[in-house]
C-alpha cells in the first residue's frame, strides 16, 4: 500500500514542492480492501462456513485489539519503539478505510487527542467479519439413517 501511496497520493505542485492528496489516498485504501475482501472471500474463503469465517475474524480482530492496547499500555506512539507496532499491524493496513472515511467526513476537533483516533479507527476492527458475506450459510448434513439420498419418492 505504501508503494501505491507514494506513486499516486504524493503531487507534484507547480512550485516544485510536494503534496499529499488525501481523496486518492481514500481511493486507494478503499480499491484496496474491496479487492482484498473480493479476492480472499472468493478465492480463499469460498469453501468455508460462516461461522468458520466468523470464528478466524475474531482472531484477527484480537490480535488488532492486543496490538492496540499494548501500544496503548507502553505508551509508544512515537521514535523508533513505534516501529515495532508499524511492521505487527502492516497486514492489517487494507482494513483502514473505513476509519479514513470517518476522519474525512467528521470534523476535526481543535486538538486531535489519541481518544479521538482510537474512537475514529474502531470501524476498522469489524472489516474483517465482512468475509463471512462470503461463506456458505451451513454445511451440508448427511441424510438421516436409513434413507438413500437417490431414491426420490
Amino acid at each position: 500500500m505504501v508503494r501505491l501511496l507514494v506513486h499516486f497520493a504524493i503531487v507534484r505542485q507547480p512550485d516544485g514542492s510536494l503534496d499529499f492528496n488525501e481523496s486518492r489516498q481514500l481511493l486507494i485504501y478503499g480499491l484496496g480492501m474491496a479487492a482484498v475482501l473480493v479476492l480472499g472471500g472468493l478465492l480463499l474463503l469460498r469453501k468455508l462456513t460462516r461461522r468458520e469465517i466468523f470464528i478466524s475474524a475474531s482472531l484477527v480482530v484480537g490480535y488488532c485489539v492486543l496490538l492496540n492496547v499494548a501500544q496503548l499500555v507502553t505508551g509508544i506512539t512515537t521514535g523508533p519503539g513505534v516501529l515495532v507496532f508499524i511492521r505487527l499491524s502492516a497486514p492489517l493496513e487494507w482494513t483502514h478505510f473505513p476509519d479514513m472515511l470517518l476522519r474525512m467526513v467528521l470534523p476535526e476537533p481543535d486538538v486531535v487527542s489519541t481518544a479521538y483516533i482510537y474512537l475514529t479507527s474502531l470501524p476498522s476492527l469489524f472489516v474483517p467479519y465482512l468475509f463471512a458475506l462470503f461463506g456458505r450459510k451451513r454445511t451440508s448434513s448427511p441424510p438421516p439413517s436409513g434413507e438413500d439420498p437417490a431414491i426420490c419418492a
